[in-house]
């Protein structure tokens, strides 16, 4: 369980010719058990930010706080990034080696794949799978870690839209049922719309918070109601605007 601040938090790339600053002088926060997701156009740094929060990569000024629990995050990434020498359960493995007991990994392991519906494919090999069911085993590992926070970037960016929606609802059931805190990135306003408590849009170039939405429309979501069309144009047209002052393309 924690609650996440990101104070005066920026990121700057030096490179031979210019210096990218993707992360500017962010500041938010991220209360326990929220579903925040960020959007923006490309360049505006929602995956630079969602990594320095993982600790994959360090500020040049500012700070990550975690104000309870562990800290420890689960990563889903847009692809599966699953070890292909290694299967469900090996991979599985991998993520809890903060668990010192056998018993326990097994028994963790077994609960988050019963909950995903995979644990006849525990002996598989990730060529063995279809993409939607690596994704899943991907979200299990994630979860295997017993993270305070779950990081996702653009997790469903490469799926069908079938199995896309599919898996947005299998997510929001995870996040009720273990009250996971989720920052979630998406270059699709419609799944924000459809997943989030809140909204951050960012702007590129350097990178910085420009607006927050809250999305108080209850669940499951209709998104064919006019409150969500509404929120989803309104959203969508803000990231055009900071598109067309930038030059940038989605």
């Amino acid at each position: 369980m924690a609650d996440v601040s990101v104070s005066n938090v920026t990121k700057r790339f030096v490179l031979p010719d210019r210096t990218i600053t993707p992360v500017d002088n962010i500041s938010l926060s991220i209360r326990d058990g929220d579903f925040v997701t960020v959007v923006g156009p490309s360049g505006c740094g929602k995956t630079t930010l969602l990594h320095i929060i993982g600790g994959l990569l360090v500020t040049d000024s500012g700070k990550i706080s975690f104000d309870r629990g562990s800290g420890r995050c689960g990563f889903v990434f847009q692809e599966p990034r699953l070890l292909n020498s290694c299967t469900v359960r090996q991979n599985l493995m991998l993520a809890m080696k903060h668990i010192k007991s056998e018993s326990e990994k097994n028994q963790v392991m077994g609960e988050v794949l019963s909950f995903l519906e995979l644990l006849e494919f525990i002996d598989f090999y990730p060529n063995q799978l279809s993409g939607g069911m690596a994704q899943r085993v991907a979200l299990a590992r994630a979860l295997c870690r017993q993270p305070d926070i779950m990081l996702m970037d653009e997790p469903f960016g490469a799926l069908d839209a079938q199995t896309r929606n599919r898996m947005q609802n299998q997510l929001l059931e995870i996040w009720q049922a273990t009250k996971k805190t989720i920052l979630f990135v998406t270059h699709s306003v419609d799944e924000a719309v459809y997943l989030s408590d809140r909204v951050i849009v960012l702007s590129p170039r350097p990178g910085k918070v420009n607006s927050i939405y809250t999305i108080d429309l209850p669940r499951p979501r209709d998104r064919s109601s006019a409150e969500f069309a509404r929120l989803r144009k309104e959203i969508l047209s803000e990231i055009e605007r900071l598109q067309e002052a930038t030059g940038n393309l989605l």
